[in-house]
This record gives C-alpha cells, sequence and structure tokens, in this order.
C-alpha cells in the first residue's frame, strides 16, 4: 500500500488520523506516540498494584490487632503466686490469688522445687467458688526440701 503525501505529513506532524486514498480515515501512530501510551498504561498499572498492596496490609495489620485482642480478652481467668513459706522438709504452704467469672470453676497446678531444681510436689488446686476473686493457701506435700514454689498455670475445669 502506497504511502500518500497526506498520511506522510499527518506521520510527521504527529497528527493522531490522515485521509487515505480510499478517503477512510486510518489512525497514524509514531513510535513514541505508542511508548508514551505504553508509559501511561504501566503508570496506571504500577498505582493500582500500589492501592491493592495497602488495602491488603492494612486488612492484615487490622486481623493481626483483632486476633491479639481477642486472645488477650478472651482468657477471662488467672492466677497469681503471691508467696510461699516452707513449714518443713515434707510440706510448703503457698498463697495463690485467682481472678475469674462468677460462674467459672478454675483449676490451678501448683509444683513446688529443690534446690537442685527438681520437682519435689506438685498440686491441682480447684476454685469452684461463687466470686470473681478468690485468695487461698494451700499445702503442698513434697518428697523432699523445697526451696521455690512455681504456678504453673491455671484453666477453666470445663475446658479439660
Amino acid at each position: 500500500m502506497p504511502v500518500t503525501a497526506a498520511a506522510s505529513a499527518a506521520e510527521s506532524a504527529g497528527a493522531e488520523s490522515a485521509r487515505a486514498p480510499s478517503g477512510r480515515t486510518v489512525s497514524v501512530r509514531t513510535a513514541s506516540d505508542r511508548v508514551e501510551a505504553a508509559r501511561a498504561e504501566d503508570a496506571r498499572k504500577d498505582r493500582t498494584l500500589r492501592i491493592a498492596g495497602a488495602v491488603l496490609g492494612a486488612v492484615a495489620v487490622a486481623f493481626l490487632g483483632w486476633s491479639g485482642t481477642v486472645y488477650v480478652t478472651g482468657q477471662d481467668y488467672g492466677g497469681e503466686l503471691v508467696g510461699f513459706d516452707v513449714l518443713s522438709a515434707d510440706s510448703v504452704e503457698a498463697r495463690l490469688s485467682v481472678r475469674k467469672g462468677t460462674g467459672t470453676v478454675v483449676v490451678c497446678t501448683l509444683r513446688s522445687l529443690s534446690e537442685a531444681g527438681r520437682e519435689v510436689g506438685r498440686k491441682d488446686v480447684g476454685f469452684p467458688e461463687r466470686t470473681d476473686t478468690v485468695d487461698r493457701l494451700v499445702r503442698l506435700r513434697t518428697t523432699g526440701r523445697a526451696t521455690a514454689v512455681e504456678l504453673v498455670g491455671c484453666q477453666d475445669a470445663a475446658a479439660g
């Protein structure tokens, strides 16, 4: 197909269209027009990806915050070892403070340790009281002289 003078004039002037000899309008694009269009499309895609990444990042941060809050506030019980006294070579008395829901039965596990760090006694203590906070003295029998008492943890008795 021969290039007409009108088409070559339009191309050199950077025009978007020219008339072909048949009378139809033909789109004429130069190489720089194509490069410019490709850059604009790449910029649009980059902007879209940035927005999508920012939204996904915000959703991920919100999910982590929500799940952490649910985990921390979901435990409506807890225990604290206030102190202990070694009564003899085979017994220890521990002071526990437990906070829990009024209708919740909590079981806390205590263990006593020898000077070498070996376990010399262990006891599960139930707290069925219908109050929010329970303070109790608990006596542990030991197989040897205890030098420390540790609260292993507390759990809801219904959860097992």
